[in-house]
Formats: C-alpha cells, sequence, structure tokens
C-alpha cells in the first residue's frame, strides 16, 4: 500500500479523484508532449502477500515463488516498453509497494531496480522506497536493496496490540516490528517511517495512545495514522455487517485524530498532511507528488499511472500482464480510469489533492498553472465550507482548518460537485 494513497477524513471512505470515472472505455494513453521535461514519481507494485489482511482491497495474490519469478521478468519488460513508447521526465522518487514487496529476494530487488536506473532517468537524490511487513524484513534482503539504491523504508506496523493484530489479519507481533526496525537501522537506512491505523473495532482512546507511544520509542521519520475505512466486500467489513464486531462512533474516532495531532506535534513530527507526520526534512517526496498533481507512472499489474491528465491503470490480472509481456510481446492490459481535458478538471482533481497538505494551496501558482481563480471556478463549496469553518483563506494560502482535517471529504465532495 502506497505511503498516503488510503488517507482517511471521517467516516466515509475517502474521496478518489478516479473513483468518478472508474470504467471509462477509451483507452488512448496520453502523448509525452507536453510533460516529458517535468519531474515523475514511479510506483511498482509487487501484488504477494503471505496471507491478505482482513480490511485489505488494494490488489493481491497468495505469494507463489515461480510465479513471483515470473512476474518479475515481467516487470523488466513493461519497464522497457514504457521506456520506448513514452518519454518521461527525471524520476525523483521510486516506490515498491504491494502486496508485500519484502518478500521480493536479493536478486529480484537488485535486477528491479537496475533496470529502473538503465531505462530512466533517475535523480541523484532520489528517495527510493520499499514497503514492508514486520515478518519478512530480512537483513538480506535489506543490504541487498540498500546496494540496488533503497533508501527508505516503510513498514506496515499498523498496530503493537496482540488483539487488534488478529482482528486485522496481520501477521505480526510487537516483537517482530522491533526486531524490523533494528533490520533497518543495521542496513544502514536511517529514513524509515510506520504506519498505524485507528478506530479499529473494540479499540479506545487509551489502546489507541499506547500504540503512538510504541511507535514513538522507535524513533522512525515518518508516521502515518489511518483511520480505518474499508470496501463492503472485504472479511473485517463483512464481519461488521453481521455485528460480529461493531464499528466506532465518529465522534470516537475524532477524538482518536486530534490525539495522534497534538501527541506527534509534541513528540517533535511536524504534520504536512492530513495523515501524514514527518521530522524535518522527512516528508514522504513520493506522496508530495501526488498531492502536487504530479505526473507518475505506475508499473506492475494494478498500478495507476497519471500523464497529461489522463489517469489510466494496469488492470490487476497477473496471469494475463505476465503472459502479455512475456509470451506475446505485447502491452499489458490497461484501462483509463479518467480523462482530465477541460481546466476545470484538472484543477478540481488538483484542489482535492493539494488540500490535503496541511499548508494548502498557493492560489497565486495555481492560478497560473490551471489557468482557474480557485474563489472563482469554486465558489460556492469553497463559500460553505468557509462558513461552516472548514477552511481558511489568507492570500495566497487557501487551507483546511484544523476542524477541517477530520470533515475533508465534506470539502473535498462539494468541490467535485462544482464541475459536475
Amino acid at each position: 500500500m502506497m505511503d498516503g494513497e488510503n488517507t482517511k477524513g471521517g467516516r466515509e471512505r475517502e474521496y478518489n479523484p478516479s473513483d468518478a470515472a472508474r470504467g471509462l472505455t477509451n483507452t488512448v494513453l496520453p502523448d509525452a508532449a507536453d510533460s516529458g521535461s517535468r519531474p515523475m514519481g514511479i510506483y511498482i507494485h509487487f501484488p504477494f502477500c503471505l496471507r491478505k489482511c482482513s480490511y485489505c482491497d488494494f490488489y493481491s495474490i497468495p505469494y507463489q515463488a515461480d510465479l513471483a519469478e515470473e512476474y518479475c521478468s515481467a516487470l523488466c519488460c513493461e519497464i522497457e516498453r514504457v521506456a520506448d513508447r513514452q518519454e518521461w521526465g527525471t524520476a525523483i522518487s521510486v516506490y515498491l509497494g504491494g502486496g508485500t514487496p519484502s518478500l521480493m529476494s536479493p536478486a529480484q530487488i537488485q535486477r528491479l531496480f537496475a533496470h529502473i536506473h538503465r531505462f530512466f532517468t533517475v535523480a541523484a537524490d532520489c528517495e527510493i522506497t520499499m514497503e514492508a511487513n514486520p515478518d519478512t524484513v530480512s537483513l538480506d534482503r535489506l543490504k541487498a536493496g540498500c546496494e540496488a539504491g533503497i533508501n527508505r523504508i516503510s513498514l506496515g506496523v499498523q498496530s503493537f496490540n496482540e488483539s487488534e493484530l488478529e482482528l486485522l489479519g496481520r501477521i505480526h507481533s510487537r516483537d517482530a516490528v522491533c526486531r524490523s526496525v533494528e533490520n533497518v537501522v543495521k542496513a544502514g537506512i536511517t529514513n524509515y517511517g510506520l504506519d498505524l491505523i485507528y478506530g479499529i473495532p473494540g479499540q479506545g482512546l487509551p489502546e489507541w495512545l499506547h500504540n503512538l507511544e510504541e511507535a514513538i520509542k522507535l524513533v522512525p521519520a515518518h508516521l502515518s495514522c489511518y483511520l480505518l475505512q474499508m470496501e463492503e466486500m472485504v472479511p473485517l467489513a463483512l464481519r461488521l455487517q453481521k455485528g460480529e464486531v461493531a464499528a466506532l462512533p465518529e465522534e470516537e474516532e475524532s477524538d482518536m485524530y486530534y490525539a495522534a495531532v497534538n501527541r506527534l506535534k509534541h513528540a517533535g513530527y511536524q504534520h504536512y498532511e492530513i495523515s501524514n507526520f514527518c521530522r524535518p526534512g522527512a516528508a514522504c517526496r513520493h506522496n508530495l507528488n501526488y498531492w502536487e498533481a504530479g505526473d507518475y507512472l505506475g508499473i506492475g499489474a494494478g498500478a495507476v499511472s497519471f500523464k497529461g491528465g489522463v489517469r489510466y491503470w494496469n488492470l490487476p490480472q497477473i496471469r494475463q500482464y505476465t503472459r502479455n509481456l512475456l509470451s506475446k510481446g505485447s502491452e499489458p492490459p490497461r484501462e483509463v480510469l479518467e480523462s482530465l481535458i477541460s481546466r476545470e478538471q484538472l484543477g478540481c482533481d488538483a484542489m482535492i489533492m493539494g488540500l490535503r497538505m496541511i499548508r494548502g494551496i498557493n492560489v497565486d501558482e495555481f492560478e497560473k498553472r490551471f489557468g482557474l481563480q480557485p474563489q472563482t471556478a469554486f465558489a460556492d463549496a469553497l463559500q460553505k465550507s468557509r462558513e461552516e469553518r472548514l477552511l481558511e483563506y489568507h492570500h495566497p494560502w487557501l487551507r483546511l482548518t484544523p476542524q477541517g482535517y477530520f470533515l475533508s471529504n465534506r470539502v473535498f465532495v462539494r468541490i467535485l460537485e462544482a464541475i459536475l
């Protein structure tokens, strides 16, 4: 799971710009002419897990060594084909997500990143992240990752409470988290982050605060705190529907969120995005590129790309993905999610993503880039949100208020409705 990709606000599932247009059948991919020189991020999806978590709706399948090896070969083929087909800008970040990419062998990690460096221009100070499950973080894999250029690790901790981990379907323990951090440091990686989940059924404020304290003790450079939200058909959501477990009231979730904001600020972390906190200088560059409406290239089955106003994805069909690339010599199966043709559509997308950042949006820079004045293009949506004290404007910055952080979806939906 990509850092910040499932960040939430409020009881409703987080608004994702792709949701509004999923299912478009247009398959024309964007031209490189207008964005070839722009910096970009690269996301690589490794969709294998030892066991799928009860809340997860990201594309993943059970780990099979032979299929994983075949898939890694297909990833390298796609890298070559994409580099030949389109001109992309300099990569300022590379993110290896999943699934559980820490299941990759040292040889697979090194081969994959050798291909990235061979076929793309990679910035000298590129942020290169690998997601990791605490039970699969071996020192050998981490050292191989360092040799390949990985300089950041994102650990999917979620909780330090054994009963919460069991409910979430996680396979690791609290002790495994501590061991994995030790291995990360031994491998020479000082830039590591921890993901935590709050709002877990049965969780109270004391348990959540305990998780925060345990995380702070490990001195991560980055912390992500996500509200538990799920698609309707994942196992934990089905248990909620059957009444086997109970969702927390929104008021309790809100209390947990603001408790995290206050505690982490006191611990020296900067709150730079709705659900993300970092030590000074350690904000996730890869996610900043998303929130700033930058270009990004997705490699692998289920990976999403955005370029030239078009967001498209490789369909989550691993067998067809590997067959197309390795046997047929053709492109992966793809589908366009949305074509943001008008200035209003592009601006709406950028507004929703940009307001996730605590600093907000510089309206003067926004107008130069998109040819839109936010207070005019989204006048009613912004006015209603300011009246409810969810937004504030101090020229040139338009930003969510602290009250608006947890209720951000209310603002985002209004902005989207302004162009429909």
